[in-house]
């Protein structure tokens, strides 16, 4: 067989042999992956429109939902359009106490409208597609 290399722009070895084994097996040897990693094997899965892949780091990602990473995970949710990890980040932002429960709304509020302005995260109505 040949053997050949591959480049992938902008994301960390981790990352690619992370997305590369749930490709290829559907599951990883890897223990706890840090949320760096899964992060980038799901913009790499994204990328390349490998849904089950997406689905699989999404429902990680979900799980792994707290005060260090709800807002960055918020903002790959939007962009991304994770309907599960959004809801996720927006269900922990409202069970915390008032005052810190309140600032996380507000900042989940503040990205998901610059986003949107910027022209980033899901279209306002999806229509379905065909191929002609």
């Amino acid at each position: 067989g040949r053997t050949g290399v591959i480049r992938v722009e902008g994301a960390s070895p981790e990352a690619v042999h992370l997305c590369l084994h749930l490709i290829y097996a559907g599951t990883t040897t890897l223990e706890s992956p840090k949320p760096v990693v899964l992060l980038g094997a799901l913009d790499i899965a994204h990328r390349w429109q490998v849904g089950h892949v997406v689905a699989m780091l999404e429902k990680e990602l979900v799980r792994l939902v707290g005060v260090d990473t709800v807002l960055e995970f918020f903002e790959v949710a939007v962009l991304k359009d994770l309907s599960s990890l959004r809801s996720a980040c927006k269900a922990f932002a409202a069970a915390q106490p008032r005052q810190k429960g309140g600032e996380l709304q507000s900042k989940l509020a503040e990205i998901q409208s610059s986003l949107a302005s910027a022209g980033h995260g899901p279209p306002a109505s999806k229509r379905a597609r065909r191929s002609l």
